[in-house]
């Protein structure tokens, strides 16, 4: 099994395969990952996100500021499959805090992705992730 370094995340609902897809490091093919990710795995993983951001983060201010967006490469359904790559299934998350900085590790078979935010950037990819979920159509309400 190798590692990867996310340096940004692209999170989209994939209508043909009805889960979620979070491409990690989209503009870089050779460090790309394509991780799907199952609506009975989103369903633990976002609260269990809140929940601990809320435990760790819970005396800070959440200030929006440009860094938050560094993490999130927005772009076309078409430019993304056009550097597509074999789509690996999210089996486990990892994630832990040290001196105001989570770092979380992104499982699968093959490949482990890290990487590490800091409060601005954990609230933003929590509001990415939660915001690609089809909600009514998943049946979700958070």
């Amino acid at each position: 099994m190798h590692s990867v370094i996310a340096k940004t995340f692209t999170p989209f609902y994939d209508e043909i395969e009805d889960r979620i897809k979070l491409i990690v490091n989209y503009q870089n093919f050779n460090n790309r990952v394509d991780l799907m990710i199952t609506r009975k795995f989103i369903i633990k993983l976002i609260p269990s996100l809140e929940e601990f951001y809320s435990l760790y983060y819970k005396n800070s201010i959440n200030t929006v500021n440009n860094d938050s967006n560094k993490f999130f490469s927005p772009t076309q359904i078409e430019d993304i499959s056009l550097y597509q790559k074999e789509n690996l299934l999210l089996t486990e998350v990892n994630v832990n805090f040290n001196n105001g900085i989570t770092n979380m590790e992104f499982k699968t078979s093959s490949v482990t992705v890290v990487s590490a935010f800091n409060q601005q950037t954990l609230h933003a990819f929590i509001s990415n992730l939660k915001n690609s979920i089809p909600k009514i159509g998943w049946g979700i309400g958070f």
